[in-house]
């Protein structure tokens, strides 16, 4: 699992996101000078710094001399982003849209060998597999399959609040969420595939966006693989790169 200065300074990094989103720093072009902002927080300048080096990294912020720290409300106040860890509850909420999600299923199966060397576990190990149909405006949006080794997870029991939820919620409860530390994404234009098609209740034909993630913990070690296929339902997908 993460060390607790990781956690410490993740979260600080969301209260921020949020502060410059909707709080506080709602309608500011800049940050407070670090000694100013550190002391508001009741924080130390050295874990502030670590999280405006990765906030500055991802694009929210740009930090440049004799000016400050530049929020980026290009980035900030752009809420689709496909390369954060939101919920696909919240990507369809954020693109207009009334999300539904129905867990189709989640059971414990043997790893083939394809999970197995993506993983970087045995041919057979137990897997707890979710698979999850999601909606937008009643339309089938998202098809999405989560793969994680119980291994990683210890003895963990299925119950019928898991069913309630989706990964996201599955990985906090477990505090798998605390363990992910980078998702390493790869996205084409798929048809898609005949069980999906009946599954989502779509055409043959359709062709969509397909998404394989592997996430990572901080010793890069794999221990998720999901495979998410989103159909054209007129929503948009931002992703943010930033210039070095």
């Amino acid at each position: 699992m993460a060390d607790k200065k990781e956690q410490t300074t993740r979260r600080l990094i969301i209260f921020l996101i949020e502060e410059m989103r909707s709080g506080k720093y709602k309608n500011a072009r800049t940050l407070p000078a670090e000694s100013v902002l550190a002391a508001e927080l009741g924080i130390s300048r050295v874990t502030l710094r670590e999280a405006l080096i990765i906030l500055e990294y991802e694009g929210w912020i740009a930090r440049k001399h004799g000016i400050g720290t530049i929020i980026n409300r290009n980035v900030v106040d752009e809420q689709r982003r496909l390369d954060t860890t939101q919920g696909l509850m919240t990507m369809i909420r954020v693109n207009g849209k009334t999300p539904r999600r129905e867990t189709l299923s989640i059971e414990k199966v043997p790893a083939d060998v394809f999970l197995a060397e993506t993983l970087g576990i045995r041919t057979g190990d137990m897997l707890i597999k979710f698979v999850l149909k999601f909606y937008a405006d009643e339309q089938p949006s998202v098809y999405c399959v989560d793969y994680v080794p119980c291994a990683v997870l210890g003895n963990v029991t299925i119950t019928e609040e898991d069913y309630a939820g989706d990964f996201f919620d599955f990985a906090r409860k477990h505090r798998l969420s605390d363990a992910l530390d980078t998702y390493a994404s790869k996205l084409h234009l798929s048809p898609i595939t005949p069980e999906i098609a009946d599954i989502m209740g779509v055409p043959k034909t359709c062709v969509g966006i397909r998404m394989e993630e592997i996430g990572y913990d901080v010793y890069t070690k794999p221990i998720s693989y999901t495979e998410q296929f989103y159909l054209d339902t007129d929503m948009t997908h931002v992703i943010i790169r930033k210039a070095f």
